[in-house]
């Protein structure tokens, strides 16, 4: 997703993940984001 979005900072992809019903931390989406980036 970071990819898709990469303006969105991890803050903004946690909030839109949790609207799409995920249970993730902020911890995960911060290590995924930047994984990815």
């Amino acid at each position: 997703m970071a990819t898709e979005r990469p303006r969105f900072g991890y803050r903004h992809l946690h909030v839109l993940l949790q609207r799409e019903g995920l249970e993730i931390t902020h911890k995960r989406v911060l290590r995924l984001h930047r994984d990815e980036g």
